[in-house]
């Protein structure tokens, strides 16, 4: 089995006032951000099966829309359970994947990702820049040996990128 899961937190957003959390959109630096990561995507998910699972908050709509709506070939499904779930929601969310799935990105928003990507990359040094903080827009990625149902048996840290603009 060669599977990856990508954990991926939303680019950035701006604060307008009078707007719920749920429909902040991106500020322009999280579009700039967004778009930083279109090749790493495609890279990481090159010749797999993909699936997206999103939180329907519009930031993460907008993030994916800047950095991966015209990848194939990728399917995407839109979770109200992903829209500022903590790590035992993500998990649950990763193990209902169709074991048909290759490549999982879960595009989603903090502290549940950090705390994730903490739990699962262990003493990993490749965590070290996300250790204290998965900030906007950071990426990461796992390699998946196990099936989806019992994946953190068998995952392995292979990178975490962080695309920010200047």
């Amino acid at each position: 089995m060669n599977r990856r899961l990508i954990l991926w937190r939303h680019a950035k957003s701006s604060y307008p006032a009078h707007v719920l959390d749920i429909d902040r959109p991106l500020g322009d630096r999280g579009v700039h951000d967004a778009c930083e990561l279109r090749r790493v995507i495609r890279r990481t998910t090159s010749g797999l099966r993909t699936r997206v699972l999103m939180s329907p908050s519009r930031r993460t709509l907008e993030t994916w829309a800047w950095a991966g709506s015209d990848m194939e070939p990728c399917e995407t499904e839109i979770r109200s359970e992903l829209y500022l779930a903590d790590r035992w929601m993500l998990l649950s969310q990763i193990r209902l994947e169709s074991e048909n799935t290759e490549a999982l990105v879960v595009l989603a928003h903090d502290p549940g990702l950090h705390e994730l990507v903490i739990e699962l990359s262990g003493s990993s040094s490749v965590a070290d820049p996300v250790r204290s903080k998965f900030p906007t827009n950071a990426f990461a990625v796992f390699a998946v040996t196990s099936p989806w149902s019992e994946f953190e048996r068998g995952i392995h840290l292979k990178e975490v990128l962080i695309a920010r603009g200047q």
